[in-house]
């Protein structure tokens, strides 16, 4: 995890982003949060948080698309040692806030505004694909 702080040098205001590194072959792609992230996860509750941040682990490159399949739910609720029902019970939780959005069953996107694991025009690109991706 990467921390940097910029400061705008006409207001003043000094703002906080933060970069999860992810290992891919030979090249280093990277989950970018966003400062919306900050209020967003100042919300949820801990099981919420530490589940989202292992279905980071599952998300596809340049298309945010993350599979909460029966495999990852086990494997996440592994993790963090608790139930498969708990991590089903986070996911419904992220999506009534808008962190995540059902794509179909068991597939979903996770909100860009929040994250986004590849390049910048990407994200731009499915900012604007027509899906209201406020956050709650």
């Amino acid at each position: 995890m990467y921390r940097q702080k910029t400061v705008d040098y006409d207001t003043g205001e000094v703002t906080e982003s933060v970069s999860v590194t992810r290992e891919n072959g030979t090249t280093s792609p990277y989950c970018s949060l966003f400062i919306d992230a900050a209020f967003v996860f100042k919300n949820m509750g801990a099981m919420e948080k530490d589940v989202f941040f292992q279905m980071v682990k599952y998300v596809e490159w340049n298309t945010n698309v993350v599979f909460a399949n029966e495999h990852n739910r086990n494997a996440i609720a592994f993790e963090l040692n608790i139930k498969p029902e708990s991590v089903r019970i986070a996911v419904a939780n992220m999506k009534k806030m808008n962190i995540l959005r059902r794509m179909r069953n068991t597939v979903y996107w996770i909100n860009p505004n929040i994250l986004f694991y590849g390049s910048l025009s990407k994200r731009d690109e499915m900012l604007r694909n027509g899906i209201d991706w406020g956050l709650k």
